[in-house]
């Protein structure tokens, strides 16, 4: 760990999360107030996935076609979905909670928004212990276990939010 925080990767690594968090905040917060405008807060919620997912292809066309898998599969992609999504639920948990209380109207919508608030919390946790490296990595088991947490969110939230 002592030199993963050396690197550069380390670091960049961590803008992912951190704008995902940032901007999912805000938009988690708009989706639990009746009324309140979203489409330039769902907007600046897939400005940093559609920047990490550009870099991940920049990547892969760049690399020789033998060691594209190898870039995308890094050797724990069986494992980090799956943890990241159990590292977010506890978060997940908070955030329905506390969306509860602000009285959203279009529940599914507010339940998808505090999902992707608690998997950039957990995408952020995990990647602080993650030993993978690569872009096209982070592009797909990261991304995927934002995108299923705010599923389970979104699934949960007609049941839990209602009124």
């Amino acid at each position: 760990m002592r030199d993963l925080l050396l690197t550069t990767m380390f670091w960049v690594r961590l803008t992912f999360p951190v704008a995902t968090l940032m901007t999912s905040l805000k938009l988690a917060g708009r989706l639990g107030r009746p009324g309140v405008p979203v489409k330039l807060a769902w907007f600046a919620v897939t400005l940093p996935f559609v920047t990490l997912l550009l870099v991940a292809a920049f990547i892969l066309i760049a690399t020789p076609p033998g060691y594209r898998l190898q870039l995308m599969l890094g050797t724990t992609w069986r494992v980090t979905t799956t943890n990241i999504v159990l590292v977010s639920l506890p978060s997940l948990a908070v955030m329905m909670h506390a969306m509860k209380g602000l009285a959203p109207t279009r529940l599914a919508l507010a339940g998808a928004g505090a999902g992707l608030l608690a998997g950039a919390q957990g995408s952020l946790v995990y990647s602080l212990y993650c030993s993978e490296m690569s872009v096209p990595f982070w592009g797909i088991w990261y991304v995927l276990a934002i995108v299923s947490t705010a599923g389970i969110g979104a699934a949960l939230a007609p049941f839990y939010l209602r009124w």
